[in-house]
């Protein structure tokens, strides 16, 4: 890697991890050793790949959402906020090994 991140941060999109041709996470920012932030559509690609359960949502959600820490860390404070989202699926099941830092 010629930039060396400190970590990687995989951001949302409109797809589903389900879809035929929706982004992947290449195998080297698995074997990097580094952090990964998943958020929204990262979060869930993250989950799938490795282990975790994703599934359709209820319904879709869209507009302001409150995000929640469940635990104060130093990525996630103890404080919540608002936050846009928009989605169709939910993770049901983390992946093995992996807390939940907050959720929405």
């Amino acid at each position: 890697m010629a930039l060396k991140p400190k970590g990687f941060i995989l951001s949302g999109g409109p797809r589903s991890v389900y879809e035929a041709g929706a982004p992947h996470i290449q195998e080297f920012i698995l074997d990097s050793g580094l952090p990964i932030l998943g958020i929204c559509y990262g979060m869930q690609v993250l989950t799938h790949t490795l282990g975790g359960k994703v599934k359709p949502s209820q319904e879709r959600e869209y507009g302001n959402a409150v995000v929640e820490s469940l635990v104060s860390s130093q990525i996630v404070s103890s404080l919540s906020f608002q936050a846009w989202m928009s989605h169709g699926d939910r993770i049901s099941e983390l992946p093995p090994g992996f807390v939940a830092l907050a959720r929405s």
